[in-house]
C-alpha cells in the first residue's frame, strides 16, 4: 500500500511517498497533496534533523531523471517550505530588480528545471556544452541543493549571495552532509554570480584573470557545477537578460579555466603556443603577395598577450591588413570577419595609433546603428595599432548586411584619413547622455583587476551615445583605451574599460584617479561629480 494512503502516516511517510512518485513517474495524488497541506504543523524540529528523512531527500536530489517536478509538488503542498525553511522564507519574495519576472521560489524551480534539461542530454548544438559539463559532476545532489539555496539570502540586505552562504551550514547539518560537501555547497551559493561577473567584466585574454579564477575555485569539479548553476540561474531570470553573447563569454571562461586546470595538473606554464610557432603555422595562410619577412616582423613587434589564443589563420589575416598600412601606405585598412561562436561580426581596423582613436571609431559605429559588444587594441612597437570591434546592429541581433558594412567602412576610412594627429574627429555630443538625476552612473576605478591597466567600470542606464561619450571623456583625460567590454541587462549597461595613462601603465596617483572619476561623471551627466 502506498504510505501516503494510510490515515495515520506522518512526515516521514510523506517524503517517502514523494520519492516513490519520482521513481515510478506516477503523478501526485491531489488528495495526498491536500492532506499534507492541512497537516504541515506535524513537520516538527526533530523531523527536520532526521537522518532517515535526510537520506530520502538527498535521494530525490540525486535522481538520475528529473528533479524539478518532485520539488515542485513538494512546494505546492507546502512540504518543501517547511522542510527547508530557509527556502520557505523567500519563496514568495519578489526581486527588486524589474528584470526578474518570477518570485524567488518560482525562479529557483525554473532554474532547477534548466538543470534537469542539462542532465537529460537533450540539448543540441551549442547548448550541448551544458550537457557535456553535467557528465563531469559526480555528486549532482550537491549542485541541486546549491540551486535550491542560491537565493535564500535575498531579503537580508546587500550581498545576498554571501548572506545565503551563511545559511548553508545549518541546512547541511540537518541533512547530515559531510563537511567537505557543505563547503562545496556554500562555495556555489556564495559565488553563484562570480562566473557571470568575471566573463562579462574581465579581460579573458589576461592570464592573471584566469589564474585568479582558478585559485578561487580550488578544484575542477567546482568549475563544472558553477558553470551549470550560472547558466541555470541566468536562464531562469527572464528572456531579456541572457543572450548568445553572454552565453559565449561564459563558455569561453569555462573552457579557458578547464585548460588552466589541465596545465596545472601537468605542470605546464601558461604560455600558450609560442609566438614563433604561431608564426610558422601562419605561413601557409599568407597571401602570395605578402613576404615572409612581414610576418616575422609582425610577430616580433606585437606584445606577448596577443598570441595567447590566436589562431594562425587569424594571424595571417592581420598581417595582410598591416601590409596595406605599412607597405601600401593606406591611411587605414579594414577587414570584416564572422565570429561564429559569438554570433556577431568582428571589425579589424589597422592604422597608426593616436590618442582618441577608439572614441573616433566608436562614434562612427554608433552613428551607423552598430552596437559595440567588445573591443580590444594591440599596438606594435612601430606605432601601428590593430583594433578589434565585435559589433551587432542595435535594432536586432541579425548579422550586419554587406551594404551596412560597406557604408561603415567608407565612413571609417574617410574619418581616419582626415584625422588630425591626437584629436578626435567625431563631433562632440551636443548634450550629456545621462541628463536625468535618476540616471547618475555608478563609476568604479581599480588598479587591482589588472597588472598593466587601470580598470574603469561604468554602470548606467543604456542610452544612445553612452559608449561614445565615455570613450571621448577618457580620451579628453589623456587615457589610452586598450580594451572595452560592454554588457546590457534590461535598460542598464555595464561598460568596462582597460586604460593606460600617458606614457603607458596604470594611473597610480590617487588624486588623478579621483579626478578621472569626477570628470567622467560630469561629462556623462552635465553635473559635477558629487552634486545632487
Amino acid at each position: 500500500m502506498n504510505p501516503a494512503s494510510r490515515p495515520d502516516n506522518g512526515p516521514q511517510q510523506w517524503i517517502e511517498a514523494y520519492l516513490n512518485g519520482q521513481l515510478t513517474g506516477e503523478p501526485v495524488d491531489p488528495a495526498f497533496q491536500e492532506k499534507v497541506h492541512k497537516r504541515l504543523d506535524e513537520i516538527a524540529e526533530f523531523f527536520l534533523g532526521s537522518p532517515r528523512a535526510a537520506e530520502v531527500f538527498l535521494k530525490i536530489l540525486s535522481h538520475h531523471g528529473p528533479v524539478a517536478p518532485t520539488l515542485r509538488s513538494m512546494q505546492q503542498s507546502g512540504f518543501l517550505c517547511k522542510y527547508i525553511p530557509e527556502f520557505g522564507r523567500v519563496v514568495s519574495l519578489r526581486s527588486q530588480d524589474a528584470s526578474h519576472r518570477f518570485a524567488v521560489g518560482e525562479h529557483t524551480l525554473v532554474a532547477i528545471e534548466v538543470l534537469d534539461e542539462c542532465k537529460s542530454g537533450e540539448y543540441g548544438g551549442e547548448k550541448g556544452r551544458y550537457s557535456e559539463a553535467f557528465h563531469h559532476v559526480r555528486r549532482s545532489e550537491l549542485l541541486y541543493l546549491a540551486a535550491l539555496l542560491h537565493d535564500t539570502g535575498k531579503g537580508l540586505g546587500s550581498d545576498h549571495e554571501k548572506k545565503g552562504g551563511s545559511l548553508v551550514s545549518k541546512v547541511c547539518t540537518r541533512l547530515h552532509l559531510k563537511q567537505e560537501d557543505a563547503e562545496t555547497i556554500r562555495f556555489l551559493v556564495e559565488n553563484h554570480l562570480l562566473m557571470a561577473f568575471t566573463s562579462q567584466r574581465r579581460n579573458l585574454d589576461d592570464l592573471a584573470v584566469i589564474d585568479g579564477f582558478v585559485r578561487i575555485l580550488g578544484q575542477q569539479e567546482r568549475l563544472h557545477m558553477l558553470f551549470l548553476l550560472t547558466h541555470a540561474d541566468a536562464a531562469a531570470v527572464g528572456p531579456d537578460i541572457w543572450n548568445a553573447w553572454k552565453d559565449t563569454l561564459l563558455y569561453e571562461l569555462y573552457i579557458r579555466t578547464r585548460q588552466r586546470f589541465w596545465e596545472k595538473t601537468l605542470g605546464i606554464e601558461p604560455e600558450g603556443i609560442p609566438s614563433w610557432k604561431v608564426g610558422q603555422q601562419a605561413v601557409e595562410f599568407l597571401e602570395p603577395s605578402i613576404g615572409h619577412w612581414e610576418l616575422e616582423e609582425h610577430v616580433e613587434r606585437m606584445p606577448a598577450s596577443y598570441f595567447r589564443f590566436l589562431h594562425p589563420e587569424d594571424l595571417a589575416r592581420h598581417v595582410e591588413v598591416v601590409h596595406r598600412v605599412r607597405v601600401e601606405k593606406e591611411a587605414a585598412a579594414l577587414q570584416w570577419a564572422q565570429d561564429a561562436p559569438r554570433h556577431c561580426r568582428v571589425l579589424h581596423v589597422c592604422t597608426y595609433d593616436r590618442l582618441g582613436l577608439f572614441a573616433d571609431i566608436a562614434g562612427v559605429l554608433a552613428a551607423h546603428g552598430l552596437s559595440v559588444l567588445n573591443a580590444a587594441a594591440y599596438t606594435r612597437k612601430d606605432g601601428i595599432v590593430l583594433d578589434f570591434f565585435w559589433v551587432a546592429p542595435v535594432q536586432d541581433s541579425s548579422t550586419c548586411s554587406p551594404e551596412k558594412e560597406q557604408e561603415v567602412e567608407e565612413a571609417l576610412k574617410g574619418m581616419l584619413a582626415m584625422a588630425p594627429e591626437g584629436e578626435c574627429t567625431v563631433p562632440a555630443l551636443t548634450e550629456p547622455p545621462l541628463r536625468s538625476p535618476r540616471q547618475r552612473p555608478l563609476i568604479t576605478v581599480s588598479n587591482d583587476v589588472s597588472q598593466q591597466f587601470t580598470v574603469l567600470e561604468i554602470e548606467a542606464h543604456d542610452v544612445p551615445g553612452l559608449l561614445y561619450a565615455i570613450a571621448r571623456s577618457l580620451t579628453r583625460m589623456g587615457l589610452d583605451i586598450s580594451m572595452a567590454r560592454v554588457t546590457t541587462e534590461g535598460d542598464m549597461a555595464l561598460d568596462v574599460f582597460y586604460v593606460a595613462d600617458v606614457g603607458g601603465g596604470q594611473v597610480r596617483d590617487p588624486q588623478r584617479l579621483w579626478a578621472i572619476k569626477k570628470a567622467l561623471e560630469e561629462d556623462l551627466t552635465g553635473k559635477a561629480g558629487g552634486d545632487q
